[in-house]
């Protein structure tokens, strides 16, 4: 069974048909700032076109050095294993029935 109108989840609406679950939660990444970086490197666009442009200036190194060194002064995990830096970011799972 369907209902219809929006759920609210964490203030986020979201629409209802076909929706069997859905899920938000807070994560930690279980690698150092600079592995994190890697990340948003390889996987997130708009850092994706910054290190490509960079690249094509030869400023690649120096963009990398700044940004690990802004998550490293971001990170508020008390291990050096584990990425934890506050942000809003929300990660959200739908699976459909």
């Amino acid at each position: 069974m369907t209902q219809s109108g929006p759920k609210w989840v964490r203030g986020v609406s979201v629409a209802r048909d076909g929706l069997a679950g859905l899920a938000a939660c807070e994560h930690h990444f279980g690698c150092p700032p600079s592995g994190f970086l890697g990340e948003f490197r390889s996987y997130y666009g708009p850092t994706m076109n910054a290190f490509a442009a960079a690249e094509g200036s030869d400023r690649a190194d120096k963009l990398q050095a700044e940004l690990e060194a802004l998550f490293d002064s971001q990170n508020t995990s008390a291990s050096l294993a584990v990425t934890r830096i506050p942000a809003n970011f929300l990660r959200v799972t739908v699976v459909r029935e």
